[in-house]
Order: structure tokens, then C-alpha cells, then sequence
């Protein structure tokens, strides 16, 4: 691996990296337990003999910026996965041939499972692809295949002694198989989200921004007429996002939490959801005040404030709802293909391949999802 300039800079960075390490791996290991694992890819493969020490230079220089960037204060973890992909798609040039073949075997699954798009799916697995398919070229078993990744793990199978050459064309096949399938279909998606909810919370930091803004200049109308409206609709938003998601988060929470992307969809459900609450409950409020829906005057005055609070608490819980149902809309198209990508093998291939006849070798943990 690259190293510091100075031994001194060298353990100072150690130091600190081991410290972050043992902090972060505890709120999201995932991302430091990917990177273990081609790190010790790395050191098994980087000492063996007629190993391309061009590749192997490539390999390292992606490690590098991605143990970089997990190492420092702040972690962009688009970037840090999108390094730590080009490291796993670069070692598909330097393993052995076994191992190799068993992350082809995962690569079509990962493509048969994530990419949906009519014309890559002809042209990568080809026009009448069925993953049984599989089974049959596991089996080394005569079958009509006409996709690039098909076609290229057949003729790996069926030929145990490829030249140089071939070999190399098919690892490059994979290479670039794998390569769409995360610049396309998991980098871009992960990207999309995470952009999607930094969006969100700018607009919610700039109304704050300007809340705070005009708070002195209307300090003794916000605090005695606008308080019994607007924090009852935040704690109503709050109310019904927890009812909404009793039982699961939602996935997108989970699919960026598990690439250590934590606190954008955070401050969106507990920060921006509470000050949608308030915006939704004004709204009902100045709706009554001025006579549209009822009128607040024709209520006793003794009742008068606490039906301004129940009445902004459900204006919150009832406006949180319907933006939750937007929101999941919204998401979800986004979030079906990240969910996806959370296995290499889809339940079809464990219903259909014969693994009586054929051992499948088991997907290796890799870039976990």
C-alpha cells in the first residue's frame, strides 16, 4: 500500500486511522469489513509470482484512496464506494483462475438480478437467457448461448486450458459487466438518494435559516400566538412518522445506513419531516382564523388555545402522512434496485439450479450490499 512521506507521518496517520476505525465500525462496519476483505485480497495476491505489477499497482492506488478517505474526519462515502469498487473490479484481472470463475458465476447473478433494461440484458446474457441456463454450463452440458457473459463463462468452463489471450479477453468481459453494473445501477442510485435527501435538508436548513431570521423582529407573536401551533404540529409530525414506520424503516434508511450514510436521511426524518408538521399545521391555523374550514372565534375562549393545540397536532401527524406516502413514491424506484443488489443470488437460481449435480460455488463476500 502507498505510504506517508515521513515514518512519523506514517504512524501518526496509523494512529488516528485505528482510533476512527474502531469508532466508526461500531455505528456502520460495513464499510471497513468490505474493505478488509480486499485488503486481504491484497496481501495474499500481491507477493505471488507473474503477477501483471502494473495491475496490482492499479488495484493498490484504489485501496489507497478508499482507505483514505475512510481514515479521514469527515467520510464522503459516495466516493469512498465508488473507489472501492474500481479496487474490486480491477482484481478480477489478478485472481487465480478457481477463484475467478466463481465471481463470474456471481456477476451474471448480479446483472440477471439488478439490470432490467431490455437491450443489455440481450446483449450481456443474451436474447433468450434463462438463468437455468447456468446450471447447464455449470454442467459443462451443450446449450445455445448468445451473450457477451454466457458465452464467456461456457468457453471458461468447457476449456480448461485458454491461452493468455482468451483468458484475458474474458476477465476484461466480466470486468466491464461488473463495472456497468456499479457505475449505472449501485453507485448511481446510491448517489441519486443521498443527493436526493441533501437536497431536502438544504430547504429545510434555509427555512429554518430564515425562521431564526425573523424571530426577533416578531419574537412576542411567534412565541404567545405562532408556539401553540407550530410546536404541536412538530411533535404530530414526529408522532406520525414513528406510527407510519412502527414496524420497518424505511429501506432507503437502511440501504444508505449500510454504506455508512447516516445522518442526511437522519436529520431529513427527524429535523425536515417536524418543520413540514409546523408548515402544515400554520396552514390549518390561518385556514380557521380567516373562516375557511371553521371558525376559531365561534369556539369559547376558555377552549380557544387548547383546540388550537389538538387541532395543530393533528394538522402535523395527518400533513406527515400524506408527504410520507410522496416521499416512498418518490424513492422507490430508486430504492428497488439498491434492495436488489443486497444479494448476488436471486431466489429463482435457488429454486432452479440442480445443486445435486452441480455444486454452485458459494457467492464470495465481495462488495457487500
Amino acid at each position: 500500500m502507498e505510504k506517508s512521506n515521513t515514518p512519523f507521518k506514517e504512524k501518526l496517520y496509523n494512529f488516528f486511522c485505528s482510533i476512527l476505525k474502531n469508532i466508526r465500525k461500531k455505528v456502520s462496519p460495513n464499510p471497513w469489513v468490505t474493505y478488509e476483505e480486499l485488503e486481504s485480497l491484497y496481501n495474499t495476491i500481491k507477493n505471488k509470482e507473474n503477477i501483471d505489477r502494473n495491475l496490482l499497482k492499479t488495484f493498490e492506488k484504489y485501496l489507497y484512496l478508499a482507505k483514505r478517505e475512510l481514515c479521514s474526519l469527515y467520510v464522503n462515502y459516495i466516493y469512498f464506494w465508488k473507489s472501492l469498487h474500481k479496487a474490486k473490479v480491477e482484481s478480477l484481472l489478478l485472481l487465480d483462475r478457481e477463484s475467478f470463475k466463481n465471481e463470474a458465476i456471481n456477476i451474471i447473478n448480479q446483472f440477471d438480478n439488478i439490470v432490467d433494461d431490455e437491450h443489455l440484458r440481450k446483449a450481456w446474457l443474451g436474447i433468450n437467457w434463462d438463468i437455468t441456463h447456468l446450471n447447464k454450463i455449470l454442467n459443462n452440458e451443450p446449450v445455445d448461448v448468445d451473450g457477451i457473459l454466457s458465452k464467456s463463462l461456457q468457453h471458461l468452463i468447457s476449456n480448461p486450458s485458454l491461452s493468455k489471450e482468451d483468458e484475458y479477453r474474458i476477465r476484461s468481459n466480466f470486468k466491464n459487466a461488473l463495472k456497468l453494473i456499479y457505475d449505472y445501477f449501485i453507485d448511481g442510485n446510491v448517489y441519486k438518494l443521498s443527493l436526493t435527501y441533501l437536497y431536502i435538508n438544504y430547504s429545510t436548513i434555509g427555512f429554518l435559516i430564515i425562521f431564526l431570521i425573523f424571530i426577533p423582529f416578531y419574537k412576542e407573536e411567534i412565541l404567545e400566538k405562532f408556539a401553540p401551533v407550530l410546536v404541536p404540529g412538530f411533535l404530530g409530525a414526529l408522532m406520525g412518522n414513528v406510527i407510519t414506520y412502527r414496524d420497518n424503516l424505511p429501506r432507503e434508511i437502511f440501504l444508505l445506513a449500510v454504506r455508512g450514510i447516516i445522518f442526511r436521511p437522519f436529520i431529513f426524518h427527524i429535523i425536515g419531516k417536524g418543520i413540514i408538521g409546523s408548515f402544515s399545521a400554520y396552514l390549518i391555523y390561518k385556514a380557521s382564523e380567516a373562516g375557511l374550514i371553521f371558525s376559531l372565534n365561534s369556539i369559547n375562549p376558555e377552549f380557544r388555545e387548547a383546540t388550537t393545540v389538538v387541532l395543530s397536532f393533528v394538522a402535523g401527524f395527518s400533513g406527515i402522512t400524506l408527504v410520507n406516502r410522496f416521499v416512498d413514491g418518490v424513492l422507490s424506484r430508486i430504492t428497488s434496485k439498491l434492495e436488489k443488489s443486497r444479494t448476488t443470488i436471486r431466489s429463482e437460481l435457488k429454486k432452479k439450479l440442480d445443486r445435486s449435480a452441480v455444486k454452485t460455488p458459494p457467492p464470495t463476500q465481495g462488495i457487500r450490499r
